[in-house]
């Protein structure tokens, strides 16, 4: 991604996300976290949130036991493994690769003044799966 910095992107893969089922495993539980904010969002009790990357980044190290630092490199690592794959069409995973530039944006922006927010609204279609 184009919007990390030099530092980050010359930064040596985090050792625990080098291998491609760990690497899998690790982004398994970001989607099912991002997957659990949403439906909280979209429930009843729900509504529209508004969080800092440092919150959000906050509440997903906490509930998933993810560190940070692997998070900056999803990106970059999803990148290389669809490359190493060899994927023919890699439109198939353009969902996937939007949720790791967005842990990366999450991660290597949360420190310091917020530059954006995350903000989830739950959808009038009714929520996840309807299409």
């Amino acid at each position: 991604s184009n919007v990390l910095g030099p530092d980050v992107i010359e930064e040596a893969v985090p050792g625990n996300i080098r291998r491609a089922e760990h690497f899998v495993a690790f982004l398994r539980k970001v989607v099912e976290h991002l997957k659990a904010r949403l439906r909280t969002v979209a429930s009843p009790t729900g509504g529209v949130t508004s969080e800092t990357p440092l919150a959000f980044l906050h509440r997903m190290i906490t509930t998933t036991s993810l560190e940070a630092k692997p998070l900056k490199f999803a990106h970059s690592r999803l990148s290389s493994l669809l490359r190493t794959l060899q994927v023919p069409n890699l439109d198939d995973f353009n969902a996937l690769c939007d949720v790791a530039d967005f842990a990366s944006l999450v991660a290597t922006y949360s420190e310091g003044l917020p530059r954006f927010a995350i903000i989830m609204e739950p959808t009038i279609a009714g929520g996840m799966g309807s299409r």
